[in-house]
C-alpha cells in the first residue's frame, strides 16, 4: 500500500490534511463570491494550506477549526446574556422601522398627485 493510500485510510487524515500537498498546516480562508457563501450556509467552509497556498473546502466541525480555540466555558454573567438579547431586539426593531419608513417613502413618491 502506498503512503498516499495509507494516509487516505487513516481516521485522522480527513481532519487536517491538505488534499493537494499533504500538509497539516491548514487555516480558515476568506469566503469569496456567492458560491462560497452558499457553501458556508450548508456548513462547508474554505480553508487554505500554509504550504502550497491552495484552497479546499471542509466541514466546520473538523479538527482544523478547533485546534487553536479555547475550550467552551459556561457564561458566568447572566446579565451579559440579557444585554445581548436586548441589543439584538433593538437591532431588529431598528431594521423593521427602517423598512417601514422606506415603504412609506415609496408610497409617498408613487401616489397620484391631488388635482
Amino acid at each position: 500500500m502506498t503512503a498516499k493510500a495509507a494516509t487516505a485510510l487513516s481516521p485522522q487524515a480527513d481532519l487536517a490534511i491538505c488534499p493537494s500537498c499533504g500538509s497539516s498546516r491548514l487555516r480558515r480562508s476568506r469566503r469569496r463570491g456567492i458560491f462560497d457563501v452558499l457553501r458556508s450556509w450548508s456548513g462547508v467552509f474554505p480553508y487554505r494550506c500554509a504550504e502550497c497556498q491552495r484552497r479546499c473546502f471542509r466541514k466546520r466541525h473538523d479538527q482544523v477549526h478547533h485546534q487553536h480555540q479555547a475550550p467552551a466555558r459556561p457564561d458566568k454573567r447572566p446579565e451579559a446574556n440579557r444585554r445581548a438579547r436586548q441589543r439584538k431586539l433593538r437591532e431588529i426593531l431598528f431594521y423593521i422601522l427602517s423598512i417601514a419608513a422606506f415603504l412609506a417613502f415609496l408610497y409617498q413618491i408613487s401616489r397620484e398627485p391631488a388635482p
